[in-house]
């Protein structure tokens, strides 16, 4: 079951599809290998270093075009991954919720940030 992505970033969005094929379909083989000549990976992920460094983080190596998660490699940094992009899911979801309330009169209690900060589930650098 994929989980809802509606309120990520494109960069957590794509990097949430591509952890959660490989926990899903782990003996999949084109689930683990990523082309750097796609244009939708390299302008969505693998062109922003701190989404590129959080793939390395989970396990994933460069091998000329691509980038691959070796069958060998441990799957519990992608579940790790998978579990951290959906808790931000989670998140915006009740400050959208939130900000629903105080916009018709209602308090929230809870301060928002102006600007979102994204994250990377597994590394917690900086994605956007």
């Amino acid at each position: 079951s994929t989980p809802s992505t509606s309120g990520l970033s494109p960069v957590c969005k794509t990097l949430l599809k591509i952890t959660t094929n490989i926990v899903e379909n782990p003996a999949a083989e084109k689930f683990r290998t990523l082309k750097k000549s796609n244009a939708t990976f390299t302008s969505k992920v693998w062109g922003i270093e701190p989404a590129k460094l959080c793939l390395l983080e989970c396990g994933f190596v460069e091998s000329g075009d691509a980038v691959i998660f070796p069958s060998q490699a441990p799957i519990e940094s992608l579940r790790l991954a998978v579990a951290r992009l959906q808790a931000v899911e989670e998140g915006l979801e009740k400050d959208r919720q939130g900000h629903e309330r105080s916009q018709s009169g209602e308090s929230s209690g809870a301060a928002r940030y102006q600007k979102e900060v994204w994250h990377c589930g597994r590394c917690n650098k900086f994605i956007n």
